[in-house]
């Protein structure tokens, strides 16, 4: 609960397929303006996801048996709002 996944995008598409408890995963497409490329990685960004920088965002809220496809390229962030479990399928 409370665990998050930090602010970055695959490079390939995902299907997020959430199976156990609750996430909500913010959603940037590729051209959205803050900053990236924080080493080491360069899908990933320093950005600190303030209530402000979610509010710019696409929101879905994940609960068991959902899948979310996320596109190549979009950024995305990911709060959990319990113990969670998810598996990504890269394609």
């Amino acid at each position: 609960r409370g665990a998050t996944t930090p602010l970055h995008y695959d490079r390939h598409p995902n299907f997020l397929c959430h199976v156990v408890g609750e996430k909500s995963v913010y959603l940037w497409p590729p051209g959205a303006a803050f900053p990236r490329h924080a080493p080491p990685a360069d899908n990933a960004s320093s950005l600190d996801c303030t209530p402000d920088v979610l509010a710019s965002a696409a929101r879905a809220d994940l609960r068991p048996g959902d899948a979310l496809f996320i596109p190549e390229g979009w950024w995305h962030y990911v709060l959990t709002t319990s113990t969670a479990c998810s598996v990504s399928l890269w394609f």
